[in-house]
């Protein structure tokens, strides 16, 4: 296993033999103070083209400052331009240290051989571009892939839309009977197209679910007003209310009667919250006029 630990032992050790401080190294390799602070306690790894020249600096070879590893022999056939197909798992120690088109090269030379699965490209997918990405995933036999809700969250900020709906349909074809959780479908909701996470949306009971104003105001740009509805009408079920400057926020995603319902549930509640002319004027453009007037009562009452 490719240790960061190890290999900031190493570059320290290397460094006081030679006499020098983080800062001389820093401006021997053209780099920040920070980076070589960072390299040495083993928060961030040098870049794959600093390797030789930090070698030269110290008199050693790459495998000193890397250790005597798999990772490490491999790391100097790269660096050496020797051809070489890495093991999966030397790939996915090394990733940090190669340029993402090092890492999609050697990604499909492994995936050609039939070595590759979808949690090892979930691994290898935030040292790809999204187009490699996608290319990788293409190579995978994905009909043999179990694919868990867990594996279309990890992939989410990676891969585009097209390719994200792709694996969430086999997900739903493979889980047809799953209950999801709606804290975890939220982590989905930025990424997904509308009709795909409305349909992963009816697999959540909403009667089994602590539903929150967070949970409202992550769902409201990315569901459809109905199921939208469905959600705020959950909340207020439950025996939950929302002030008035929290309706404003969500308003727009509600019809005017599910946004009337909220307000009603506000004044039944007996809260005494302070409304300003700002949070009616917010709210005006939802609210019929009677509940308008509500509003206005309440705040000259509050004056």
């Amino acid at each position: 296993m490719f240790d960061m630990k190890t290999v900031a032992e190493n570059l320290r050790n290397l460094r006081m033999q030679k006499g020098i401080t983080q800062l001389e190294l820093a401006d021997l390799m053209g780099v920040s103070y920070q980076a070589v602070s960072n390299w040495e306690r083993g928060n961030s790894m040098p870049d794959i083209s600093k390797l030789p020249e930090l070698a030269e600096i110290f008199s050693c070879q790459i495998d000193d400052l890397l250790g005597h590893s798999p990772e490490a022999e491999f790391i100097q056939k790269v660096e050496a331009g020797e051809p070489v197909v890495p093991k999966t798992e030397v790939l996915k120690e090394t990733a940090v240290l190669l340029k993402p088109d090092q890492v999609a090269d050697y990604s499909q030379k492994i995936a050609k051989e039939n070595k590759l699965s979808l949690s090892d490209v979930i691994i290898l997918a935030p040292f790809l571009d999204r187009e490699n990405l996608k290319k990788l995933l293409s190579c995978l036999d994905l009909s043999s892939e179990q694919i868990e809700f867990s594996n279309l969250v990890s992939l989410a900020p990676f891969i585009g839309r097209e390719a994200l709906g792709q694996l969430t349909k086999q997900y739903l074809e493979q889980n047809p009977k799953e209950d999801l959780d709606l804290n975890k479908l939220v982590e989905l909701a930025p990424f997904l197209q509308r009709d795909l996470l409305s349909e992963l949306f009816s697999k959540v009971d909403l009667s089994e679910q602590k539903i929150t104003f967070w949970n409202l105001q992550c769902f409201a740009p990315f569901i459809t007003r109905e199921l939208f509805g469905n959600l705020t009408a959950e909340f207020l079920k439950q025996g939950n209310t929302l002030s008035i400057s929290e309706l404003s926020t969500i308003a727009p995603f509600l019809s005017r009667e599910q946004t009337e319902n909220c307000l009603s549930a506000y004044f039944l509640s007996g809260r005494m919250d302070r409304i300003t002319m700002n949070d009616i004027t917010v709210l005006a453009p939802f609210v019929g006029k009677d509940a308008l007037g509500k509003l206005l009562e309440r705040l000259l009452e509050n004056q």
